[in-house]
């Protein structure tokens, strides 16, 4: 399938006109790689010359994230006018783990969890907020709290309770700009939630594409901005545009 593709080329100004909710600025002070959350193991690295071999068995297969998408009909986040895009992605990651892990696919609200970390203000933040989050308190299915309702009449007992239900079971921090690392967990079928500054997004990087003409191996993604944009709500980064500035990759999610 042929998606987009932001490269060093690519107009910023075209993809700013959008862009909102990323706030990399709100690290605490003396943020370090390694303090906020459990580092990249490298025991997950796959060697570079081994990264074309791990493309093609999966394609064979068709195990890749994008063949269990299609099959479970899993959809882009669409974040309208809030500026959640920080846990947008998170949580479409979570809904990717639970198709991957066999679970049920369950359509989950990213207001649930934003909203109530910012104190109901309709605000930035970055990824590790939302991924810390959502593996002790996790999130709410649509039915009973919309995916960007900024409401505090859905933040209920109830709801609360039954968020817990979908939380993170595992995840860990990559260094920033380390595609070696990133491409490692894509390949071993692992998303990974990344800030972009040049963006002033977040997004979910969740397989990758090799450019045969460059010989360039290419983050696919899913954005937070619906189906409407780019193929299906997905696209490619290629160049100096693929490195992530902040990146988080959830390993599993505990089963409901």
């Amino acid at each position: 399938m042929k998606y987009p593709v932001i490269d060093d080329n690519t107009d910023v100004k075209l993809l700013l006109e959008h862009a909102r909710g990323l706030n990399l600025r709100g690290r605490p002070r003396g943020f370090a790689y390694g303090k906020v959350a459990t580092p990249f193991n490298d025991s997950l690295l796959i060697p570079q010359e081994e990264w074309l071999d791990w493309l093609a068995d999966a394609e064979r297969t068709k195990s890749t994230p994008m063949d269990l998408i299609k099959d479970a009909g899993l959809k882009v986040k669409n974040q309208e006018t809030t500026n959640y895009c920080w846990v947008n992605s998170p949580v479409y990651c979570m809904e990717l783990h639970r198709i991957k892990q066999g679970q049920r696919h369950v359509e989950l609200s990213p207001a649930s969890a934003a909203a109530r970390i910012k104190k109901f203000r309709n605000v930035g933040g970055w990824g590790r907020d939302a991924l810390e989050w959502l593996s002790e308190n996790g999130c709410s299915p649509i039915e009973f709290w919309p995916a960007n309702a900024i409401e505090k009449r859905y933040d209920t007992a109830e709801n609360r309770e039954l968020c817990k239900d979908f939380v993170f079971d595992k995840w860990i921090e990559l260094e920033p700009r380390n595609l070696e690392q990133v491409f490692s967990c894509l390949l071993r079928r692992i998303p990974v939630s990344v800030g972009l500054n040049f963006w002033g997004h977040q997004i979910s990087y969740i397989w990758v594409n090799y450019d045969k003409k460059l010989k360039e191996f290419q983050p696919i993604f899913a954005n937070s901005w619906g189906e409407g944009w780019g193929t299906d709500g997905y696209g490619v980064l290629a160049g100096n545009k693929r490195y992530p500035d902040d990146c988080c990759a959830p390993i599993s999610v505990m089963p409901s």
